[in-house]
């Protein structure tokens, strides 16, 4: 009898409780978006709120993409909640992403100045110097850039490609050319 109570108590709560009905195999897409907005996605892609809290420092929304983002979950009914999770999750995915990319490239510059000094001995700094100089002479503070952005200016075979530019350079100087 005890058991039968319970069950009868629970039974009367669950009377007055806001149910959701789940559609069946022939429901329509009004049907689905019914329980969508009942479970809390927004009644348009502008109904979202971009999250404020938990992204990386340094990162920004992009509004267009975000926009795109939030047409795709509200076609998929996601709630506001669970788009913001989702965004929160990419966000920081990619920081650790780009975190990963500046560690591989400090390690690849390390090791390029590795291997160019292994080659070169103690003639290293004169011909970084050389290639410097060729570098500066051909493509200015552009090419520089371009070389600290992406990293080419670590490949040994361009040091080694700007160093006899360089000497190059510095012969027709010598020669007067």
């Amino acid at each position: 009898i005890p058991d039968l109570a319970k069950r009868a108590i629970h039974a009367q709560r669950m009377v007055g409780a806001d149910k959701i009905v789940v559609p069946g195999k022939t429901a329509t897409e009004t049907d689905w978006r019914n329980v969508w907005s009942r479970l809390g996605c927004p009644a348009t892609p502008d109904g979202y709120k971009a999250p404020t809290d938990g992204l990386p420092q340094g990162f920004e929304i992009n509004p267009d993409q975000v926009k795109i983002f939030y047409t795709e979950a509200h076609r998929i009914g996601l709630s506001d909640q669970q788009a913001a999770a989702l965004i929160r999750f990419d966000f920081n995915r990619l920081a650790a992403a780009s975190q990963a990319h500046e560690a591989a490239g400090q390690q690849a510059t390390q090791e390029a100045q590795k291997q160019a000094r292994a080659k070169y001995g103690a003639a290293y700094q004169q011909k970084m110097d050389l290639a410097l100089q060729a570098v500066a002479h051909f493509g200015g503070d552009d090419l520089k850039a371009w070389l600290n952005e992406t990293g080419a200016g670590n490949d040994i075979r361009f040091i080694e490609a700007m160093t006899k530019v360089g000497k190059m350079i510095a012969q027709d100087e010598v020669i007067g050319r």
